[in-house]
């Protein structure tokens, strides 16, 4: 199997379908020891995928140590275009050329310059024109081996939107990724599909008219430590910084895609109830895209060869 480093392999071992995971296992050591000023200059250069959520969890998690006020609330501005764009993202970009359909580039820069001008009606206009597309991805999406038998729902619930809740989240392993799974139960493609199309547009609505996030987005985790959320299109972004001074003495995050990376995990799940013969690598798009890692992929469905 190949072993490429920053993304999830997708390979085969004993006859079943495996997952591997190939990024950087702790990213944020290099802000260890660092400024706060200089940490949060930092943080969003370390993930090309939701880069601002990252700056804005590392913010309130800092401010949660700190014990001073929440956020201005430009911040929940920002987040909310962020996952505007998210959303517009997956449909433009990740989900057709999953499909083998062409991007839609033209419309992801019209909800881009939207965004921009602060036009959230438009840029939702945008994105539901791309879900609504009669030719579109999501359409096509629908078409797909709808009889496949998935162990797990396509939308897996990330975790609490409620800073405290996180925690043990943290404290159980030190390890982003190594978090605690969920229920599994037997639905098939078409209902997850439909669960996920159901909390975009949900999410869409919310985000247009402006409502408040639920949650409570930061928390003191113990003396100099604290959480932050922040929220994307693929769910929850957590952070635990822990401050000496005005120093980062520890920063950890557990993100959408750690989720989907654990071994015991969704995808990791979903992919063990696929057939792992040569036909099966548009399925293993498809799902991919389903599940949306955030990550590259790289598929090699030769058995490993044993000495």
């Amino acid at each position: 199997m190949i072993d490429p480093a920053g993304a999830f392999v997708i390979g085969r071992e004993g006859g079943r379908l495996v997952l591997a995971d190939r990024r950087p296992a702790t990213p944020l050591q290099i802000i260890r020891s660092r400024t706060v000023v200089q940490a949060r200059a930092i943080v969003p250069r370390l993930f090309s995928l939701c880069g601002g959520a990252h700056r804005i969890a590392f913010d309130r998690a800092v401010t949660a140590a700190r014990g001073t006020p929440e956020p201005v609330a430009d911040d929940r501005t920002l987040e909310d275009h962020a996952v505007l764009f998210g959303h517009a993202w997956r449909f433009a970009v990740t989900w057709p050329i999953a499909l083998g359909l062409p991007p839609r580039t033209e419309c992801l820069r019209r909800v881009r310059a939207a965004l921009a001008e602060r036009q959230r009606t438009v840029a939702t206009a945008g994105i539901l024109a791309l879900i609504d597309a009669p030719t579109g991805p999501v359409a096509v999406m629908e078409g797909r081996t709808l009889d496949w038998d998935l162990p797990l729902p396509a939308a897996p619930d990330h975790g609490s939107r409620n800073a405290a809740d996180w925690s043990d989240l943290f404290a159980t392993d030190r390890r982003a990724g190594q978090v605690r799974g969920h229920g599994t139960g037997s639905i098939p493609l078409r209902r997850p599909l439909d669960l996920t199309m159901a909390a975009i547009r949900s999410a869409l609505v919310a985000v247009e008219d402006g409502l408040p996030q639920a949650g409570v987005l930061q928390g003191s985790d113990g003396a100099g430590a604290g959480i932050g959320l922040a929220e994307t299109a693929r769910g929850p972004l957590a952070y635990r910084v822990v401050l000496d001074g005005d120093r980062v003495v520890e920063a950890e995050a557990i993100s959408p895609t750690d989720w989907l990376a654990r071994p015991d995990g969704v995808l990791a799940a979903a992919l063990a109830a696929l057939p792992s013969d040569a036909g099966a690598i548009e399925a293993i798009r498809v799902l991919t895209a389903l599940y949306d890692p955030g990550v590259a992929l790289h598929i090699d469905l030769r058995e490993p060869a044993h000495a």
